[in-house]
């Protein structure tokens, strides 16, 4: 009689114990783990909606997004720009958007979905580019 009390109580102080420890809030889990990797650059359109697309340049561009946190931008094979990042969940209108968090405070942070084989980047900031790119 006396170990089931001693069973109760252990239980009872482990549920407890349970229920009052801080939980880690978890990272945003992607729903889709294929934005990872290299892609092509098929057009960029300005805040103002004027568009440059692909076969309008002499150039190429390329996207490379890693989950280890690297974000690098190509032109013409040779490195544009590179970051650091963290993905971040945020909520505009009751709709939920993914975004990637700059560690470099120079470069903006942009939202990001992928539409079938498209990737599409928009830059957070008043009358900023978007892009879009597609799977190399």
């Amino acid at each position: 009689m006396k170990n089931i009390q001693i069973i109760t109580m252990l239980t009872f102080a482990g549920i407890l114990l349970a229920l009052s420890c801080e939980k880690e809030k978890p990272e945003p889990m992607l729903p889709y783990e294929n934005v990872f990797g290299t892609w092509d650059w098929v057009s960029s359109t300005t805040g103002w909606g004027v568009t440059t697309y692909v076969d309008s340049v002499d150039y190429s561009q390329s996207l490379e997004v890693t989950p280890q946190g690297a974000y690098s931008w190509k032109r013409n094979d040779s490195i544009a720009e590179a970051h650091t990042y963290t993905v971040q969940i945020d909520t505009v209108e009751g709709a939920q958007r993914f975004i990637y968090r700059f560690n470099d405070s120079s470069r903006v942070d942009q939202s990001f979905y992928i539409e079938q084989d498209t990737l599409n980047l928009t830059d957070q900031c008043a009358d900023c580019d978007a892009h879009k790119f597609v799977r190399k």
